[in-house]
């Protein structure tokens, strides 16, 4: 039998990950040839661990992918550090930073749900369908910043060039540290988008400077209304 410290970190995340959409309640089957786990016959995830040179000993850079033959056969992609003093830990960090905000707007994006509150139409009068994941938070902040008025903008910016196709996501990443430098990221459909991060750089430049650092992260996915499918 192969002892756990025998076996590659990716193949440990990806048990370790198995187990933990299994305590949610998703159906979840292992491929032993990809070593990939398809979650609810819906979508395929591939999770590994990446080497970053200089990276403190308690952390641990992570990739995950998530993959839908038609709807992103070439992965919804996300990079995430996992934060611990043994591996086990740091492994399990990342996991329920993956599963707590982006995981679930990912698969809510397969249900024909919306709040009209946040729903909006293109410039070409498609209804776009927000799927907002949990905001997450880190570093010092005395209370939660409103970020409403940071997707509303975004959302104008959104209108003139979303791509008509079935799904978009975009992740949002902003960061504050005592002095005021600002760290911010904004990519749509994996891909930076020079617009999006204007407005996230604006937002965060009107955050009141912590003591040490504080940082926010968001992921959306945008479902097009099926009324709008070809």
């Amino acid at each position: 039998m192969k002892r756990q410290e025998d076996t590659p970190v990716y193949e440990q995340l990806t048990h370790l990950l198995k187990e933990k959409l299994m305590e949610q309640h998703y159906h979840v089957e292992f491929n032993p040839e990809r070593i990939s786990l398809m979650v609810d016959h819906q979508v395929e995830v591939v999770a590994s661990d990446v080497i970053q040179e200089g990276l403190h000993p308690n952390l641990t850079k992570l990739v995950f992918v998530v993959m839908h033959p038609e709807y992103f056969p070439d992965g919804i992609v996300e990079y995430l550090v996992g934060v611990g003093t043994t591996l086990h830990e740091k492994l399990e960090s990342g996991i329920d930073n993956f599963l707590s905000t982006i995981f679930p707007p990912i698969m809510d994006g397969f249900n024909d749900t919306h709040d009209p509150d946040l729903d909006f139409n293109d410039r070409d009068g498609i209804l776009w369908h927000p799927k907002e994941g949990q905001i997450g938070l880190q570093g010092n902040w005395e209370e939660e910043p409103e970020t409403a008025s940071m997707r509303e903008i975004l959302n104008i910016f959104l209108k003139s060039i979303i791509p008509n196709q079935k799904f978009n996501w975009l992740k949002i990443y902003a960061a504050k540290d005592g002095q005021g430098n600002i760290t911010h990221e904004c990519n749509l459909n994996n891909q930076p988008w020079e617009a999006g991060a204007k407005v996230v750089a604006d937002f965060a430049a009107d955050w009141k400077n912590p003591n040490i650092f504080c940082g926010l992260k968001q992921f959306i996915v945008y479902r097009r209304c099926d009324a709008f499918d070809n």
